[in-house]
């Protein structure tokens, strides 16, 4: 974490992808099927977080042939 504040603090956006390994994503956002994100809100929880930040997002493949 401490990188990645470094990073954008220094202006650095090259510095932040590349301090975002998958680890550090996986610390600080959930991903996949809904069953393991839902587990993920529920850790948050448990661990104390009271509010977290959820913003839904899907990527649609549309077959335009």
């Amino acid at each position: 974490m401490a990188a990645v504040a470094a990073a954008l603090e220094a202006g650095d956006d090259d510095g932040v992808v590349a301090a975002m390994s998958d680890r550090w994503l996986d610390d600080c956002t959930l991903s996949g099927p809904v069953g393991r994100v839902r587990a993920g809100v529920e850790a948050w929880f448990d661990a104390g977080v009271t509010n977290p930040t959820v913003v839904p997002s899907c990527h649609v493949v549309s077959d335009t042939t």
